[in-house]
């Protein structure tokens, strides 16, 4: 995947950078790599369960189906509660044309919330039926018993118009280039990009980014 390779260029970096000046930059930049790339597997993984209720032949697929979306919803929602105070603060400092597209996932997540119950019937279904499987049985299949397939894929393309607006949002704070950001006034006198470039004429696993 090309963001994890990215990824695995800015980390090299960083710890180069670290090695070599005692210093630890681009840390914003690659937790928003990092989210990028879960936002892009989340993806993916919400499309192959749309695959598996297409191809699926008894209610017990339905409902193992169900239980992984509303896992990933879950993961979703809350990685965006973790990430979203410093997506804004880089939207406003950095990126003000992406407030309204991020103002619009806010809406739209709160919308998503109300109209599946996200608090007591997602959660309640992740925390005892999916993420974990409760001891006690019969809370297992009461939340099982919560599950309907047809809300669930709702559910997930719903989300998925969400996610979609979000990884434009990440991408695009992400997509600063390196060399833009180590050669901006307050990092000229620290040579970071000179340091990684003169690293990649000598490492084959660095060279292939050098374009």
């Amino acid at each position: 995947m090309a963001g994890k390779a990215v990824l695995d260029l800015m980390i090299r970096a960083q710890n180069l950078i670290k090695e070599k000046k005692q210093v630890l930059p681009f840390v914003e930049k690659i937790n928003q790599l990092k989210f990028l790339c879960f936002l892009n597997t989340s993806f993916l993984d919400l499309l192959s369960i749309l695959k598996g209720f297409l191809n699926s032949k008894t209610e017990w697929e339905n409902i193992h189906f169900s239980k992984n979306g509303y896992l990933l919803i879950y993961e979703i929602v809350e990685n965006y509660e973790v990430n979203k105070k410093s997506i804004l603060n880089e939207i406003d400092s950095s990126a003000p044309e992406l407030r309204p597209i991020f103002d619009k996932t806010a809406k739209l997540l709160r919308a998503f919330k109300k109209e599946f119950n996200y608090d007591n019937k997602i959660k309640f279904i992740r925390h005892k039926s999916a993420g974990h499987i409760d001891r006690e049985y019969l809370i297992y299949y009461e939340a099982i018993s919560k599950i309907s397939s047809d809300e669930c894929i709702l559910a997930i393309e719903e989300c998925i118009d969400f996610l979609k607006l979000l990884m434009r949002i990440v991408h695009k704070l992400s997509s600063n280039t390196t060399k833009k950001e180590v050669q901006n006034d307050n990092h000229q006198k620290t040579g970071y990009w000179e340091i990684i470039l003169e690293e990649m004429k000598s490492d084959p696993q660095l060279k292939k980014y050098k374009e």
